[in-house]
């Protein structure tokens, strides 16, 4: 049997100039499950995740498996967050960036084949949708036990949005905010 990992998020309170931004969330997810933040634009979904990894300052009680951490942003093993925006820098060479994570480049080749060509190219020479594809890739494979995906298809084509789709099985650490629930299970 697995062991089911928890992480919650708890009294979390954001304000900004006198304006409340978040006020009292809470927040649980599991190991083995998809959890999805819906809401219009400008809700907070984008800035409850920073809060949560710990990239807004705000209050909070952040725990995983009732332990609570402070900065977790400083645990990659219990959470990674793949932010709205291009986060690795241009500069970045696949090689290192994969390096970086831990994981073997030969399976983002082997899963995204089309790239063999690029292998040992920067960050700066993909396009943003192939840049976005491998800050996907990594994050998803990552050995965190949680992973924030901060509307992750930005800037992929459709094509590329199903390949991300048929990879994702075995993925059920996943937190995603998404503009619509046609891939939250």
């Amino acid at each position: 049997m697995e062991i089911i990992h928890t992480l919650e998020a708890d009294g979390i309170q954001l304000y900004r100039n006198d304006r409340r931004i978040l006020g009292n969330v809470y927040l649980k997810c599991e190991t083995g499950r998809i959890t999805g933040l819906l809401g219009r634009n400008g809700a907070g979904k984008s800035t409850l995740m920073n809060t949560i990894y710990g990239g807004l300052s705000a209050e909070k009680s952040i725990r995983f498996d009732g332990r609570s951490i402070v900065e977790p942003f400083k645990q990659p093993k219990l959470i990674r967050y793949l932010p709205q925006f291009n986060f690795v820098p241009r500069s970045m060479s696949l090689s290192r960036l994969f390096a970086d994570f831990e994981l073997d480049p030969q399976s983002f080749l082997g899963a995204f084949s089309n790239f063999s060509p690029k292998a040992s190219a920067s960050m700066s020479s993909l396009s943003g949708g192939e840049r976005r594809l491998v800050e996907i890739f990594v994050i998803a494979k990552s050995s965190s036990q949680f992973v924030m995906l901060d509307e992750p298809f930005t800037n992929l084509a459709p094509i590329r949005i199903e390949e991300v789709k048929r990879q994702q099985a075995g993925f059920e650490r996943w937190i995603w905010q998404y503009s619509t629930c046609n891939f939250i299970r």
